[in-house]
């Protein structure tokens, strides 16, 4: 298939962005975000303990607005890291200690992230370009109303954040006039970077597990918790890397996966190898099925280069694979494979069936919804079901009024920008594909209303802007050459 890339009129998405000559220096923003990691390490080394777990979250937010207000593209990347690693600095403040389940240090990314409402002011409801955030913020809101009739206002604050985030960060991408060339850049090797670290680290996991991550496993295991998750002990544990599980986890590393493969730079080859070897022991079969899917459409567009390039790859890992296959890493990923085959015996699907049945008795009888917050109680008795499933958790949250509104927007999304990314180079095309493999993932887990969210929606969202402008300048180019003399 022959590439074309998409243009502005004065820039081309994949080459060097002029504006960023004119861009002041961001030397303090890094110096911030240097502090900030610096401090929380020096914390964890020398107290841990509830110290960290007070002070983490406030230094999180000070940093998270001096970045949003100074630094926009250095803020995307505090994000990125605070939702990727944020439960590793968890594990590690209380190990040895308490497990505190819902620790203030877990609502950093989610505070963090909610900050650009600071900043979406120039946001404009009646203005036509901006109906797919009025539609999926309409459809969120029902689901919020409802939610706080029924469930209490305690109930749905918190899940009603974990929808408005990924929407409001959404937005913020959007209203950046002239950047979306270079936050797009800043994004993607964002996302390649962190989740490199966390390929690294979930392959170190596996192998030679760290005590915080053993001591914490152990702890929730003895609660009934995380039973899917493997023994915590060398080659018996399911990797969750610096995530609080192996979903999560798995989903990262396959958008990280994607975004390095389309990615130009020296020892690719390499690179890859760490994520491809960490989603595989996730064991997370959703993220496999979903990288696979969106692997292939990148295939389909390639050149004819690419696709021998991959072929070979393919065929070096098919090699090694093979070679593996005695070892304990090797049987591992063998054995969830042949999951596949008999996925009825399997322990996560037997799961989805009996939540995807009880749901649909209550969804049912509840046209309008139990409101956002719902999950709560009803994961008492179906938590793996309710939880990990985005198709049961909209309906149920958002009700049918609710989850047309919102699946209004997001096809709206699929049929503009994405169709359009997909055909792309560069930076834009790294954009569509994550969030083409959110959208794969969406039948077997819950990727809009949780950190997940944020890596869909800020794809969307810079997609969105790119090719709006390309379209107004394209009119004003047609106006200016036609105008009557």
């Amino acid at each position: 298939m022959r590439e074309t890339a998409v243009v502005l009129p004065t820039k081309t998405i994949g080459r060097k962005d002029s504006s960023l000559s004119e861009r002041p220096s961001e030397k303090n923003g890094w110096l911030a975000l240097a502090a900030f990691l610096g401090i929380t390490a020096l914390l964890l080394i020398a107290i841990r303990g509830r110290v960290v777990e007070v002070a983490f979250t406030p230094l999180a937010i000070v940093v998270g607005v001096y970045l949003l207000f100074r630094y926009e593209r250095i803020y995307l990347v505090h994000t990125v890291i605070l939702l990727c690693c944020t439960p590793f600095v968890h594990r590690v403040a209380d190990n040895g200690g308490t497990i505190v389940e819902h620790s203030p240090m877990l609502a950093a990314p989610i505070l963090v992230t909610f900050l650009s409402v600071l900043r979406i002011g120039k946001f404009r409801l009646l203005d036509p370009q901006n109906l797919v955030y009025v539609l999926a913020l309409l459809g969120v809101l029902y689901g919020a109303f409802v939610g706080f009739l029924r469930n209490g206002v305690a109930a749905a604050a918190v899940p009603l954040l974990g929808w408005l985030c990924p929407l409001m960060i959404g937005m913020f991408c959007y209203l950046q006039e002239d950047s979306q060339q270079s936050l797009a850049r800043m994004f993607n090797r964002a996302v390649m970077v962190v989740g490199g670290i966390v390929a690294v680290y979930g392959v170190l996991q596996f192998f030679a597990p760290f005590a915080w991550d053993t001591y914490w496993l152990a702890q929730l295991q003895a609660q009934g918790q995380a039973i899917s998750m493997g023994t915590p002990e060398a080659l018996h544990i399911r990797v969750f890397s610096t995530c609080n599980n192996s979903q999560a986890a798995g989903s990262l590393l396959g958008y990280d996966i994607l975004v390095t493969c389309v990615l130009r730079f020296r020892w690719k080859l390499v690179a890859i190898v760490s994520p491809i070897l960490a989603l595989a022991l996730t064991s997370v079969r959703s993220a496999w099925v979903a990288c696979a899917c969106a692997g292939v459409v990148l295939f389909i567009r390639a050149g004819t280069k690419a696709k021998i390039q991959t072929v070979f790859v393919l065929g070096i890992l098919l090699v090694l694979g093979v070679a593996a296959a005695s070892t304990p890493a090797g049987s591992t990923i063998a054995d969830r494979l042949t999951s596949f085959g008999s996925v009825k015996n399997d322990t996560s699907y037997r799961e989805r069936e009996i939540g995807r049945k009880a749901i649909a008795k209550v969804i049912g009888n509840e046209p309008f919804g139990l409101g956002i917050g719902y999950v709560t109680s009803f994961e008492k008795t179906a938590s793996f079901a309710i939880t990990d499933q985005g198709v049961v958790t909209m309906p149920m949250e958002l009700g049918y009024l609710g989850v047309t509104l919102y699946g209004i927007a997001i096809a709206m999304l699929l049929f503009g920008p994405l169709w359009k990314g997909i055909r792309s180079n560069g930076e834009i095309l790294m954009l569509a594909l994550g969030m083409l493999y959110i959208i794969f993932l969406f039948a077997n887990t819950n990727p809009l209303n949780t950190a997940l969210g944020v890596f869909f929606w800020v794809p969307a969202s810079l997609m969105l802007k790119f090719f709006t402008t390309q379209a107004t300048s394209t009119n004003k180019r047609l106006q200016k050459a036609y105008a009557p003399i």
